[in-house]
């Protein structure tokens, strides 16, 4: 297989413009199906994490012709609605866990992680980096400590080795950290762009067409396996998996991972399509 593995806008070495269009589910899929034209690629397999996973059924919806395989890590399946649910009031009534998606969209972030050191400790929050005395950077259920972040008291992630950690520090200091908080600013934007998926969802049923896995996290405290029950009914082929880690299992348990990818390639992508006619 030919993988080829853009940043997001917003992150790394792509552009992070103040318009909140550049980040919403309907343009990635554009984005997407361009560059997938300009490198001269027919069809593409999928595999998306945490935002990218959210992504990836999307373009599916959007792009059926263009996706062979779609593959989710952690990420389960919501449909698009007609009805409006505010990031607010989906955290009050469904999912607390989702409060910190409030604090990164409330701008927060920008205002008191600016240098390069301050990105660097913040990445290390997280990926789940505390203080010896338990003390996390990051929680789900508030956001942010700036405090425990600026103290320079949390102790190293076992996720990544130094080497990784700067350069995840030198690629969120091109352009700060704004553009990865403007994903959590799209929800409106996202429900008004999928109406008419939504409204094909109300009025017949939309299903993801092309053959899907889902690899859930059996300790995510973001996205813990039950938000993934009853995804079944919206694919018309799904495989569901699930590997004993937290949010970051691509790292806590890369080779099962890559495994269940792989097997699973092996699986729907006849061998004839391989090689110089398959990208992901």
């Amino acid at each position: 297989f030919h993988v080829i593995a853009p940043d997001m806008i917003g992150y790394g070495q792509t552009e992070a413009p103040q318009d909140l269009s550049y980040y919403t589910f309907k343009r990635a899929a554009d984005d997407m199906a361009e560059l997938a034209r300009q490198l001269d690629i027919s069809k593409i397999t999928l595999i998306g994490h945490d935002w990218g996973g959210a992504i990836v059924y999307r373009i599916a919806l959007w792009k059926p012709e263009l996706i062979q395989a779609v593959i989710a890590v952690c990420t389960p399946y919501s449909r698009p609605s007609l009805e409006y649910v505010s990031t607010e009031e989906m955290v009050r009534k469904y999912l607390p866990q989702f409060q910190y998606q409030i604090h990164l969209a409330s701008g927060e972030i920008e205002e008191n992680i600016k240098n390069r050191e301050e990105v660097k400790h913040f990445v290390n929050s997280l990926y789940g980096a505390r203080r010896e005395d338990g003390t996390p950077g990051f929680d789900v259920r508030k956001g942010a400590d700036f405090d425990v972040i600026k103290s320079g008291k949390l102790l190293r992630t076992s996720l990544m080795n130094t080497e990784e950690w700067e350069y995840y520090a030198d690629q969120f200091a091109i352009t700060g950290v704004r553009g990865g908080c403007n994903w959590y600013r799209t929800r409106k934007l996202n429900y008004d762009e999928e109406m008419p998926l939504a409204k094909i969802q109300q009025e017949k049923g939309l299903k993801v067409k092309p053959p899907t896995l889902f690899i859930g996290a059996s300790r995510d405290v973001a996205l813990p396996p039950a938000m993934a029950r009853g995804m079944g009914q919206n694919f018309e082929s799904l495989k569901m998996a699930q590997v004993d880690g937290g949010h970051w299992i691509l790292v806590q348990k890369a080779e099962e991972c890559n495994k269940l990818i792989g097997d699973y390639l092996n699986e729907v992508i006849p061998k004839a399509d391989a090689g110089t006619k398959s990208k992901i």
